[in-house]
């Protein structure tokens, strides 16, 4: 992988973070309401969850990547 492609996943990986925590702020005010739309909060969770799984594939796709670049067998 080159520099440009890992810059551009780590800039996703950053953006997706921040919906991330964006969703996380709205979860927890709408569970600060008296009145619960519980349809709404599980519609978010679930997005929350897909974002947090995208994070974790774009994480480890970014480690495996480098971790191959590291480990060059030197030909004899």
């Amino acid at each position: 992988m080159n520099e440009v492609v890992e810059l551009s996943v780590a800039r996703e990986i950053f953006d997706l973070e921040r919906q991330h925590d964006q969703l996380e702020a709205e979860i927890a005010e709408l569970l600060s309401y008296p009145w619960i739309n519980n349809f709404l909060i599980n519609k978010l969770k679930r997005k929350k969850l897909r974002i947090k799984e995208r994070i974790t594939r774009l994480k480890e796709r970014l480690y495996f990547n480098q971790q191959s670049a590291s480990t060059v067998v030197p030909i004899r």
